[in-house]
């Protein structure tokens, strides 16, 4: 739900994934996430928790992970982008979780 959204509008969406029945990230509501525990046949509360550790470990991890990819990559732009699109998802995770 992060890695194709750097690249633009161009790229085709027949790949891509949903939570609950919204293919959008930015649409993502309470209700598709109650979609996805039922659709994964979990509670509310687990998925709920599954996430809030994920968002704390995207934003713990963002910065180690910038520096150890330019150490293999180089100081490519692209690389500070998807690690902000991703600390950006997260905090819009981390709101609907609550």
């Amino acid at each position: 739900l992060v890695s194709t959204a750097v690249y633009g509008t161009n790229l085709d969406s027949c790949l891509a994934m949903s939570i609950g029945r919204e293919y959008e990230p930015e649409k993502i509501n309470r209700e598709n996430i109650s979609q996805l525990a039922e659709f994964l046949d979990l509670k509310l509360r687990v998925v709920q928790k599954v996430g809030r550790d994920l968002v704390e470990r995207i934003t713990a991890s963002k910065e180690m992970t910038i520096q150890a990819y330019q150490g293999l990559f180089g100081d490519h732009s692209m690389i500070q982008t998807i690690a902000d699109l991703a600390a950006r998802r997260a905090l819009m995770l981390d709101n609907l979780l609550r």
